[in-house]
């Protein structure tokens, strides 16, 4: 008897028991009992139905046609099909899953190859069964393999937590769910200084301090990334971050992501059109107020893609990304040093690479008017990284001359200003991959790899052989000779530093302060 069904004979039985016994009094109660019961059961069958179903189309998918969904060996096919036998087979030699006998014995021979043959006892601690600790460390682990099957480079351990993610109550019988109207449009916990475990030192204040002296408009910070020891010089005070800013363009598209996939998972629409519309409808009173400044809300279906769960390859739920159109290559005008051109063609995917790696103001300004104003401050506010009051970055308007002033901040300022500390932690979240989620923090590092850097430029010149490892400058000001950097640094000890150098007057200004700052280390 199968564990499902032992769990409906217990329920039938109980059932029968209860109302047996119940009294004329008692017949609403075994009426309940009985809904409950048939609930439970109804839930637990759905989601062995849903595992079953899903771990034969993985076999499938992963292995590339080698084990059909019917779970047979498959013969023939093409080269690509061959190569992925061969991939499959070879990767899990000795990794072999146990048989469905009592011995757990199995034969399996692989593409050209002789056979082989593993055990398995029940408890799980042989080749090719889960772990006792649940990590599932038996399928392959390879990155490129796991993306392409998944969608995703993390282990399969986590598959098992998707698919009941998808389950109402998980199948465990817990009648509440959450609903689609209670997820928050913006991140509900904020990172701190202290959520990311940064300290002020003492000593390491001492070796920037000096450096800060000839630029008393400038704003300057520093982390040693091993210990989080951090030290800033007017660190809280609002300097021109010119197109840094754009940075935080780019973390409201992930937050925003983020947020509408959770929305979608809890709601129950089928069609794009209707999914939207209820996010409209339980988000724009939110955002709305925000600020006060301009009333918008994101360009959902001009920012993301969305494909309903019945058209996706697992069926696990809503497919949502930013929308990319690969297939156009960028042009030369697009891809210039501070570019003014870019296409509205392109997709949010392709227009937000060239606002951040290649600082194109036009690509920046499409970004921006697409996620709203209201939107793109209650994010960064919610995110960490601005306070009403005294907001820490600040995103004063699109990036094209002819842009219009949203508004100015409620303190000094100008426009797309932030603080040292800010930039400090936005800096450590992403290295550490705590900003959204891991596979967000991943993107905008991968982004900003390609941007430029006036700290790296510096370093050239100086003959230091310290690497800037991710970046984005920042020049504008009268005449743009205030120069800005943040970047994440490795020297050639090993030792990572993150650096923010904000508005800083003329180039050899800067390239000294730079210097200055990576001698602290």
């Amino acid at each position: 008897m199968s564990g499902l069904q032992g769990t409906i004979a217990l329920s039938q039985a109980a059932l029968q028991a209860t109302s047996a016994g119940a009294a004329t009094t008692g017949d609403q109660a075994s009426t309940n009992m009985n809904n409950l019961l048939k609930a439970n059961t109804e839930r637990q069958r759905i989601a062995a139905e849903v595992i079953i179903s899903l771990a034969k189309t993985a076999a499938s998918a992963y292995t590339g046609g080698a084990i059909s969904p019917d779970g047979c060996i498959s013969s023939g096919g093409n080269h690509s099909q061959d190569g992925a036998k061969i991939n499959y087979f070879d990767k899990t030699q000795g990794q072999i899953p146990a048989g469905n006998n009592a011995s757990g014995a199995g034969t399996i021979t692989p593409v050209g190859g002789s056979s082989q043959s593993g055990s398995g006892n029940a408890n799980g601690s042989s080749n090719g069964s889960f772990n006792n600790n649940g990590t599932g460390g038996s399928y392959s682990q390879n990155l490129a393999a796991l993306a392409a099957t998944w969608g995703d480079s993390q282990p399969r351990s986590t598959l098992f937590d998707k698919v009941l993610a998808k389950i109402p109550d998980g199948g465990l019988g817990d009648s509440s769910t959450m609903s689609a109207s209670s997820i928050s449009p913006f991140a509900t916990i904020p990172l701190t200084l202290t959520s990311l475990r940064l300290t002020q030192d003492p000593a390491l204040l001492a070796k920037l301090s000096p450096l800060a002296a000839p630029n008393p408009d400038g704003g300057l910070a520093v982390v040693e990334l091993s210990t989080k020891k951090m030290a800033s010089v007017k660190g809280g005070d609002l300097a021109l971050a010119a197109s840094i800013s754009k940075v935080g363009v780019a973390i409201t598209a992930y937050r925003l992501r983020e947020a509408v996939r959770d929305f979608a998972e809890q709601s129950s629409a089928t069609t794009p059109a209707a999914l939207i519309s209820e996010i409209i409808s339980a988000w724009k009173p939110i955002v709305s107020k925000a600020y006060k400044f301009n009333s918008d809300f994101p360009k959902l279906d001009k920012v993301l893609s969305f494909t309903p769960p019945n058209l996706t390859l697992h069926g696990l739920g809503w497919d949502i990304d930013f929308i990319t159109t690969s297939s156009l290559t960028f042009t030369d005008v697009e891809l210039a040093p501070r570019a003014i051109h870019c296409r509205t063609q392109l997709g949010s995917s392709e227009r937000m690479h060239l606002m951040v790696q290649n600082s194109n103001n036009e690509a920046a300004t499409l970004c921006t008017e697409d996620l709203g104003f209201q939107y793109i401050q209650g994010a960064l506010e919610a995110e960490g990284f601005a306070v009403k009051g005294g907001l820490d970055l600040w995103i004063e308007r699109a990036f094209r001359q002819s842009s219009k002033d949203w508004g100015f901040p409620p303190v000094k300022g100008s426009v797309h200003s932030a603080t040292a500390n800010a930039l400090a932690m936005l800096l450590v979240a992403l290295q550490t991959k705590s900003l959204i989620s891991a596979d967000a923090s991943t993107d905008i590092v991968n982004m900003l790899k390609k941007s430029g850097s006036f700290m790296g430029e510096a370093f050239k010149a100086s003959s230091i052989s310290t690497t800037v490892e991710f970046v984005k400058d920042g020049l504008g000001g009268p005449g743009r000779n205030l120069f800005s950097d943040i970047d994440v640094c490795r020297k050639s000890s090993g030792k990572e530093y993150a650096s923010v150098i904000l508005q800083i007057t003329e180039g050899p200004a800067f390239n000294k302060v730079a210097v200055g700052v990576d001698g602290c280390f």
